[in-house]
């Protein structure tokens, strides 16, 4: 651009053309689905660092709960996912967790 020179403003085209401008491709996301010993079919892994636990935890047993899956599937999930964890869940505390959510929610229904 630096070497046109003249009182006109530069042109799209004109811009184009020096700068190379071209559109933006679409992004391509390759995405695969996360591989799990149990049945959770949800998007973070199994374990989760100090700090994370709870809280995937939690996510992980109301979705469960949610999708109606019965009590032993929801405590043995619950389990499973607490022994993956670095430093290992307390499994007094996973089995509060469980009783908790078993009873704080109801699965929905399918209309």
């Amino acid at each position: 651009v630096s070497t046109m020179n003249g009182d006109e403003p530069y042109s799209i085209k004109d811009l184009k053309k020096h700068y190379d401008l071209k559109k933006p491709e679409v992004r391509k996301f390759d995405y695969s689905p996360s591989l799990y010993k149990g049945q959770y079919t949800g998007t973070l892994r199994y374990g989760s660092n100090e700090g994370d636990r709870h809280g995937q935890l939690v996510k992980i047993l109301i979705a469960i709960r949610l999708r109606g899956e019965d009590y032993d599937y929801l405590k043995n999930e619950g389990l499973q996912f607490g022994k993956q964890c670095d430093p290992q869940e307390d499994p007094k505390e996973i089995m509060f967790q469980v009783n908790d959510i078993w009873k704080r929610y109801q699965p929905k229904v399918n209309k």
